[in-house]
C-alpha cells in the first residue's frame, strides 16, 4: 500500500508541476491499478489462509468447554460417591452402637 501512495503522489506532482508528458501518467495510473488489483488479490489470500486458523481455534474452544464439563460432572460424581460411602460407614458405626 506504501507503494501505492508513492504512485498517487508521482502523479498528482507530475500534472501539477506540468511535467511529465501524457504517456507517463498513464503508465503511472496503470501502475496503480495493478497496484489496487495485487492489494486486494493479497488481501482475500490472507484472509482465505486464516480461515482454517480460526476453524481450529473455534473447535479448540469447544473441546476445552466439553472437557471442562466433563471434570465438573466428574467431581461431581466422585462427591457422590464418597458421600455414599460416608453415609454407610455412618450407619455401620450406628449399627455396631446400636449392638454393643
Amino acid at each position: 500500500e506504501a507503494e501505492l501512495s508513492v504512485s498517487r503522489k508521482e502523479i498528482t506532482k507530475l500534472r501539477s508541476e506540468g511535467k511529465g508528458d501524457e504517456r507517463e501518467c498513464k503508465r503511472l495510473e496503470r501502475k496503480d491499478n495493478e497496484s489496487k488489483k495485487e492489494i486486494a488479490r493479497l488481501k482475500q489470500l490472507l484472509a482465505e489462509s486464516q480461515k482454517p486458523l480460526q476453524e481450529a481455534k473455534d473447535e479448540t474452544k469447544k473441546l476445552f468447554m466439553e472437557i471442562e464439563n466433563l471434570q465438573r460432572q466428574h467431581n461431581k460424581t466422585t462427591l457422590e460417591f464418597y458421600s455414599q460411602g460416608r453415609e454407610k460407614d455412618l450407619l455401620k458405626t450406628k449399627l455396631h452402637r446400636t449392638k454393643s
